[in-house]
């Protein structure tokens, strides 16, 4: 997984973005079918091209300066998060007041700011009202876990200070929305950020959910955190980390247990099965285990924290090995292991 990682701050540092997502049925994949995924969160490369799939997400689901033109925004949707929100005629409290939205009333986003700097957003909350809500007052992500039992309503609740910023996580019952299960607030790290389900086979943390933090440069960075529910709360479990700029670059990549069909478990980066294929190598990107722990597999986790340099020739190009794989000069590396106990990872 060294190569993803590695391709991953490539990305951040030459064209300004990172990626990540999962995508599985029922927490496994079949390894036999070679079935077919779809890369919707990850970095494909195919012969040279970049296809920045994150990226396609990320405008679908985020807001946008407001002097872009609404057409633009005509397929990004949102619902509200709280159990009422107040449409005005105006980006002021002030104005008058249009209509009083319910929990969960479906919007489309017309324009916005998502830097932190005005948290007004226009919507259009009927066929042809437009008015706008405070973008504090709506989900910005509405992810559902495998299980069916329970959605997370996402969303930036506070905009300001930048350095303080927060995300919110509302727990609510899939079979009636209305009950909210718990609500959990969590530190906003970086510039951006977007959510999304993992399934893994340890116990009681089947389903996480993965919130994970980016900016495009100075430095390129991405932190993804797994947290999971118990008794009406988001309980964090672990993370991984990437940051990188001018070749230089630090990881701390967290490679999770997953159950095959078969019963065969593999560890792979952050859970990520839209990942599993290195499309440089044709390999199967996952961590192996060694002997003494393969008794244990379902529960244990790897931590591999690295930092290098990829290597350039004398024409500023950079140097690839005899299987496509990029050239790196690695300073520091540590494998360390952790076992689930149930409730949290404790290190071996």
């Amino acid at each position: 997984m060294k190569t993803t990682w590695i391709v991953l701050i490539v990305v951040i540092t030459i064209l300004g973005t990172a990626c990540s997502g999962s995508d599985a049925k029922n927490g496994q994949i079949n390894e036999k079918k070679g079935q077919q995924i779809e890369y919707r969160d990850s970095i494909v490369y195919q012969i040279d091209t970049v296809i920045l799939r994150s990226q396609k997400d990320f405008e679908k689901n985020h807001f946008y300066s407001p002097d872009r033109p609404p057409k633009a925004y005509e397929d990004r949707y949102a619902c509200v998060m709280d159990q009422k929100a107040l449409v005005f005629e105006k980006r002021d409290n002030s104005s008058r007041v249009l209509d009083t939205l319910k929990f969960k009333h479906p919007l489309q986003l017309l324009s916005g700011h998502f830097y932190g700097y005005d948290d007004w957003v226009q919507v259009e909350f009927g066929k042809g009202k437009i008015g706008f809500v405070r973008g504090t007052a709506i989900s910005e992500f509405d992810v559902s876990d495998y299980r069916g039992k329970r959605n997370y309503l996402i969303r930036q609740s506070k905009f300001k200070p930048y350095d303080d910023r927060k995300i919110s996580i509302m727990i609510y019952d899939q079979k009636n929305p209305k009950k909210v299960l718990g609500v959990t607030e969590i530190e906003m790290k970086s510039s951006y950020y977007r959510a999304n389900m993992v399934q893994t086979a340890l116990k009681s943390a089947e389903n996480m959910l993965c919130i994970t933090h980016f900016r495009a440069s100075c430095p390129g960075t991405e932190i993804r955190e797994f947290y999971r529910y118990s008794h009406g709360k988001m309980h964090f479990v672990g993370n991984s980390m990437a940051t990188g700029e001018m070749g230089e670059y630090t990881v701390s990549t967290l490679y999770l247990p997953i159950r095959f069909e078969n019963g065969k478990i593999r560890h792979f980066s952050d859970a990520n099965p839209d990942g599993v294929f290195n499309w440089q190598t044709g390999e199967l990107n996952h961590f192996q285990l060694p002997d003494s722990l393969q008794s244990r597999a379902a529960k244990i986790a790897v931590r591999v924290d690295e930092s290098g340099q990829q290597i350039f020739g004398k024409d500023y190009q950079q140097r690839y090995d005899k299987e496509g794989s990029p050239l790196i000069k690695i300073f520091n590396k540590k494998v360390s292991f952790y076992e689930w106990n149930g409730r949290k990872l404790v290190k071996l």
